[in-house]
Order: C-alpha cells, then sequence, then structure tokens
C-alpha cells in the first residue's frame, strides 16, 4: 500500500505576499541599482569594482522582492 504524501501548508494569514516580477524588470532595476552604487563609489573614490556593484545591487533587488 503506498504511503500517503503531507503536504504542510502555512496559514493564509502567515504566508508573505510576493509581488511578481519578470525577469527583464528585475535585471532591469539591477542593472539601475549597480550603476547608482558605481556612481557614488566614484564620486567619494571609494575602493571596488564593477563586479561588487553588480553583487550588491542584485542582493538589495532580491530583497526587495523576498526572492531567496
Amino acid at each position: 500500500m503506498a504511503k500517503k504524501q503531507r503536504t504542510i501548508t502555512k496559514p493564509a494569514t502567515l504566508q508573505k505576499a510576493t509581488p511578481s516580477i519578470g525577469l527583464d524588470q528585475f535585471k532591469s532595476e539591477i542593472e539601475k541599482r549597480a550603476k547608482e552604487l558605481y556612481n557614488t563609489r566614484q564620486a567619494i573614490k571609494a575602493p571596488g569594482d564593477a563586479l561588487s556593484d553588480w553583487l550588491m545591487a542584485e542582493e538589495e533587488i532580491k530583497a526587495k522582492y523576498n526572492i531567496a
């Protein structure tokens, strides 16, 4: 006899609503934020590079949309 699979779901009141975002919009927001970080870093002559700016921007945008 096959075992019945159990699924555990959170009550609707506890689930976080995650706004949907398209891949193009996601990439566009990261690009925009990375440019802002780059310009700020250049203005204050802080060390860093474009990759670091991109990764920081990606982290911020993921947090904005609750993306793991």
